[in-house]
């Protein structure tokens, strides 16, 4: 099912999915034994955490058992409510934009080319403090269902 050099590309692939795999080519609990190429709009999972939408691009229910990779386009104003991932470290890749990540009432400033390092067991959030649409990729190992379920949602106050 690979494309030329064991690369599975989605689109050029897709077609040649076996029955069984889902229309996006995920197919759930399947080991992710082949390398990806993913788009985070077109093939992710859309996911609320506050008032800001992300979306999930690797995640446990497609194969990756040691890693979750989420990207976030949020605008002005959006708000990535405050969670803790009680066992997951947490890395957050800002793209464009700009904003602040909050741990309890600390405010700390970033913006792009900024790499933001969460320890396991930390309360934190972002928000688009900028003008401009905020776009971020997260990654955290390892990984957290709780972001997806709405759990982490719930649970940590404002």
């Amino acid at each position: 099912m690979a494309g030329a050099g064991g690369v599975w590309h989605l689109e050029r692939d897709l077609r040649r999915i076996p029955q069984g795999v889902g229309s996006r080519g995920v197919k759930r609990g399947v080991k992710m034994n082949t390398i990806r190429v993913l788009k985070p709009k077109r093939d992710g999972q859309v996911f609320k955490m506050g008032n800001a939408q992300s979306i999930k691009v690797l995640y446990p229910e497609m194969g990756a058992k040691n890693i979750t990779l989420n990207y976030g386009e949020h605008p002005p104003g959006a708000e990535f409510r405050q969670h803790v991932h009680e066992k997951s470290e947490d890395v957050i890749i800002c793209i464009s934009g700009s904003g602040v990540i909050r741990s309890g009432d600390v405010r700390t400033p970033f913006e792009a080319g900024d790499i933001i390092y969460v320890p396991a067991g930390i309360v934190h959030g972002t928000i688009n403090t900028g003008s401009e649409p905020l776009v971020m990729f997260s990654c955290q190992a390892p990984p957290d269902l709780g972001l997806y379920t709405g759990e982490k949602d719930r649970d940590q106050a404002r």
